[in-house]
C-alpha cells in the first residue's frame, strides 16, 4: 500500500512543463532514488512534496494527509509538513554555527527551546558534529553537507538514523530517498 502518492501531478514554469502528470506511489519506509538528465524534473517534484513548490495540477498525499491538492484548492505550507530535506547545494547558511543551522528547522517550528537544544545535540551527535557545533560551516564541504543531513535529522529520531547512515555510507540515493520519506503528523 502507497505512503506517499503523487496523483497526476504536474508543474509547469511559464512554457516549459517540469512535471508532466506523475503519478508515483512509494511505500512506507521505501528508499527511492530518482535518477534522470538535468532538468528532467527530479528536484523540481522534491520541492513539491516538501512544498516548497506548489503543484500546477494534480494531488500529493502522505498516508491519510492531503499536503497539495489543485482540484480541492488546497496547499499545506512546507514548515507543517514535518518533511527532512538535503539540498543539492548543501544549503546552510555560513554566517551562523552548525548548531543554529541545524537548529533553525526546529526554530520555524516554534518548538521549546530546551527540546530544539535536546534535538538539536543529538542529531549532532549522531552526525558526528558535537564537537563542531559552535564552529561556523564556513566553505568546508564536508561540514556543509554534515550539518545539512544533522538538520533533515533533527526533527525525528527515524531521519536522524538516516543521516547518520547517510554519514558512514555517503550516497545522494540514501539522501534524496529519506528526504522523501514522511515522518508523521507535525
Amino acid at each position: 500500500m502507497a505512503y506517499i502518492e503523487l496523483n497526476q501531478v504536474s508543474k509547469r514554469f511559464g512554457k516549459v512543463t517540469a512535471v508532466d502528470r506523475l503519478d508515483l506511489q512509494i511505500a512506507k519506509g521505501e528508499c527511492v532514488a530518482m535518477l534522470g538528465p538535468s532538468g528532467c524534473g527530479k528536484t523540481t517534484t522534491l520541492r513539491m512534496v516538501a512544498g516548497f513548490d506548489d503543484l500546477d495540477e494534480g494531488e500529493i498525499r502522505v498516508g491519510e494527509r492531503l499536503l497539495s491538492s489543485k482540484r480541492e484548492k488546497y496547499y499545506l505550507p512546507p514548515e507543517q509538513r514535518n518533511f527532512g530535506m538535503v539540498f543539492q547545494a548543501f544549503a546552510v547558511w555560513p554566517h551562523l554555527s552548525v548548531f543554529e543551522n541545524v537548529a533553525f528547522p526546529l526554530r520555524v517550528r516554534k518548538l521549546p527551546k530546551a527540546e530544539i537544544v535536546a534535538r538539536t545535540e543529538e542529531a549532532l551527535k549522531h552526525t558526528n558534529l558535537l564537537s563542531a557545533a559552535r564552529v561556523e560551516p564556513g566553505r568546508s564541504l564536508g561540514r556543509r553537507q554534515a550539518a545539512c543531513r544533522a538538520g533533515a535529522g533533527a526533527g525525528d529520531p527515524a531521519r536522524r538514523d538516516a543521516a547518520r547512515r547517510a554519514a558512514v555510507e555517503p550516497g545522494p540515493a540514501l539522501a534524496r530517498g529519506d528526504a522523501l520519506r514522511d515522518q508523521g503528523p507535525a
